[in-house]
């Protein structure tokens, strides 16, 4: 996953980058302790962990506290270092590239042009929010909203970030869109991009899966890791229409057997998938 950024402007910030044997469920064990320490901001890699604190939580028993984690079949090893205070948006703003998701699809930043006669051009300033589109997860589930019929649907993004999966389902003509993820400033800016886009029709909650209680969906976005997406299972089947979709992502190859079983449990039968690089997308469609 792409690193949910809380970073404030200016502020100093130490880094630890972790390799962590076995990833499953190593990575979810360690954010869990990194968090009880301190750490606010995370990023999943290929080969473990980055995670984000205040320099003011820094010490030399900070260090200790750490080595001593003990992880029952987890080993991790981990470097410090430290990101001086910055202007963050302005580094977002020189780094940030259009992306292209399709031949009709791109997701670029205000400051960009609008590149030719794009179908569908979706404008998206982060600001401190997951979902820019340059992560594998957030691709995959672009691409098969490209290939869905939409029209006249109702959607739920759940861990909406920056809103641009909703945004995406209102352009391809879905007319009921709700969005919903548990940091106040995603919300935030989930509302601030979909202005962005000339879109005020989307429903944007701060919140978890319990918002979905009591309500139903033709089709059911989550871009979240896998062990929220295994116990938020049961109320996705109850959320989502006979016949509908569930289109998750946010996890890698490795997890579709367990995700794959927990669907079905629930009443979900598989469609298909799509992968980029280790990560992968599955579409299941609601039978029962």
């Amino acid at each position: 996953m792409e690193v949910n950024l809380q970073i404030n402007m200016f502020e100093d910030y130490i880094r630890l980058t972790a390799t962590v044997e076995p990833l499953f469920p190593g990575n979810d064990l360690l954010i869990t302790e990194l968090g009880e320490r301190g750490f606010d901001t995370f990023e999943e890699t290929s080969n473990g962990v980055v995670a984000f604190a205040p320099k003011s939580i820094y010490s030399d028993s900070l260090i200790t506290d750490i080595q001593n984690i003990k992880i029952n079949g987890v080993n991790f090893s981990f470097n410090i270092d430290t990101l001086a205070g910055e202007n963050w948006n302005a580094t977002w703003e020189a780094n940030f590239e259009p992306v292209v998701v399709a031949d009709n699809c791109i997701i670029r930043a205000p400051f960009h042009a609008r590149q030719g006669n794009i179908e569908f051009d979706l404008i998206i300033e982060p600001q401190q929010s997951f979902g820019t589109g340059h992560h594998q997860t957030t691709r995959l589930i672009a691409r098969k909203l490209l290939t869905m019929e939409l029209v006249g649907t109702s959607v739920m993004d759940m861990g909406t970030g920056t809103g641009v999966l909703a945004i995406l389902a209102v352009k391809r003509g879905a007319t009921v869109v709700e969005g919903v993820d548990i940091e106040l400033n995603a919300v935030e800016n989930a509302h601030h991009n979909a202005r962005l886009n000339e879109i005020e029709s989307i429903n944007w909650e701060q919140g978890d899966d319990s918002n979905i209680d009591g309500k139903s969906f033709d089709v059911l976005i989550a871009n979240i890791n896998r062990n929220v997406l295994l116990s938020a299972m049961p109320r996705y089947s109850r959320a989502i229409s006979q016949g509908g979709s569930l289109l998750l992502s946010g996890f890698f190859t490795a997890d579709e057997p367990v995700l794959r079983e927990s669907a079905e449990k629930y009443g979900f039968v598989f469609e298909d998938k799509a992968q980029e690089e280790d990560w992968l997308m599955l579409h299941f469609k609601k039978l029962t």
